[in-house]
């Protein structure tokens, strides 16, 4: 499954536009039908030789992967909602967001920036995740990082800060698990 959604998403980054209509490559692995669906929009079937299916769709700034075995991603600018685990006043990177589902969970992930320094930022997230978060800072040669992350049941959520030295903004990922 993992070789299978790998090899989906390297198709996705690839892909981008294509040609208009039908192109399709075969090898004894399987095959590769490439679609040009609309003016920006792609879909590209992958076919493995046991007959495992992912489908890769790029429309835009937008992707998605779906596999025969359930497996769902969405990428790029998708609305994936934090709540108050947004930093206040932070934009949501325009590399977008991940949203994958499967058979054994769901995984959502979404990168923020802001101008506020790494300092502040840590402060605002020690203890939100929950009072007993496990939590790790590290500076290295001026670049700044903190991870925090909590498990409750099935979700686990995590938090991690980063400021690379001279750098103008502080980006903030948050990652959730639920299994």
């Amino acid at each position: 499954m993992r070789a299978l959604l790998f090899l989906s998403v390297w198709i996705f980054l690839l892909v981008g536009c294509g040609k208009s209509g039908n192109t399709t490559y075969s090898t004894p692995d399987g095959s590769v039908t490439q679609t040009q669906v609309g003016s920006d929009k792609v879909e590209t079937k992958v076919t493995t030789s046991d007959g495992k299916i992912a489908t890769v769709t790029s429309e835009g700034d937008r992707g998605s992967v779906e596999n025969s075995d359930g497996t769902k991603m969405e990428m790029g600018n998708t609305n994936v909602d934090f709540g108050d685990l947004v930093y206040p006043g932070s934009k949501q990177d325009e590399t977008g967001a991940i949203d994958m589902s499967g058979p054994e969970g769901k995984v959502r992930s979404a990168t923020y920036t802001t101008a506020d320094d790494f300092e502040k930022v840590l402060a605002n997230y020690k203890g939100r995740l929950d009072k007993d978060q496990k939590e790790s800072v590290m500076t290295t040669d001026g670049n700044q990082m903190a991870i925090m992350s909590h498990e409750m049941g099935k979700v686990g959520t995590s938090v991690t800060i980063n400021r690379e030295k001279d750098a103008k903004e502080t980006r903030i990922t948050i990652l959730r698990m639920e299994k």
